[in-house]
């Protein structure tokens, strides 16, 4: 007897880090992102703030504790381990998703954490300014 549960869509779905980006885990940069997130997020109770969908994935801003305090996307940024698309990239999410004060705000804070990174030389910063080639 089938009780249809393969009628049921899968409730789980694939998340991004919104406005997010870091290098692929076979480079150095990119394991230190992934050490790092696996420590500020597995096994732990997280809050997630989800701004829409984009391509099959969710965007989604994650903190470790209440909203008010710094994100796990802001935080990965600000350590030189992620940084933040091309300016015409984060308008058109901001645009696409309604333009929310809360994407608007978490862009600006970003920004203010890549260009710390940048200035103190963290993470993918260490040389400077990254190549055109690496930033896709």
């Amino acid at each position: 007897m089938s009780l249809g549960t393969d009628q049921i869509p899968a409730v789980a779905k694939e998340g991004k880090l919104v406005f997010s980006k870091v290098r692929p885990i076979e480079e150095d940069d990119g394991i230190d992102a992934a050490r790092m997130f696996q420590g500020m997020a597995w096994g732990k109770d997280l809050k997630a703030r989800l701004h829409g969908e984009a391509e099959g994935q969710v965007l989604v801003t994650l903190y470790e504790a209440d909203t008010d305090s710094p994100s796990i996307n802001e935080k990965l940024v600000s350590e030189g381990l992620a940084r933040i698309g091309k300016r015409y990239e984060v308008y058109d999410i901001v645009n696409r998703m309604g333009n929310s004060d809360s994407l608007g705000k978490l862009a600006k804070d970003l920004e203010a954490a890549q260009n710390s990174a940048r200035k103190s030389r963290k993470g993918m910063w260490v040389y400077g300014e990254i190549p055109e080639e690496d930033e896709d």
